[in-house]
């Protein structure tokens, strides 16, 4: 189990060191969940990975399940640009909580901070 940790580390670093040169990309739709600073949907926000849950309630007359809303819950590597299209942040997530390493990075591409997630509690 440690060694399978350190080989999931490592390849998540590997990522994140391989990704911090890249501006926002474009990719399939379908691929990733995204988000955009504008509505021409040219300048990319966030690039997440995603699981769709949907809620229901009953109606309490006929038993019957009625839709409520759908949630996007961040599942996965993800993502931050600045405006710029320069990389402002990458993690991940685990049902919507900060998860592992979280690098943080200035508008010229230099490492900010680094800090280390667990359930969404910051523990470095």
């Amino acid at each position: 189990m440690l060694m399978f940790s350190k080989i999931s580390s490592f390849t998540f670093l590997f990522f994140i060191f391989i990704t911090s040169s890249l501006e926002a990309q474009i990719v399939k739709d379908g691929d990733f969940g995204k988000t955009y600073y504008d509505s021409s949907c040219s300048k990319v926000c966030e690039i997440f990975h995603h699981d769709l849950r949907y809620v229901f309630i009953e109606n309490k007359n006929t038993k019957e399940q009625i839709f409520k809303e759908k949630l996007i819950i961040k599942n996965g590597p993800y993502l931050s640009y600045f405006e710029n299209g320069k990389l402002e942040s990458s993690g991940f997530y685990v049902d919507n909580e900060k998860d592992s390493i979280w690098m943080y990075y200035k508008p010229n591409g230099q490492i900010h901070k680094i800090e280390k997630y667990r359930f969404d509690q910051l523990i470095e």
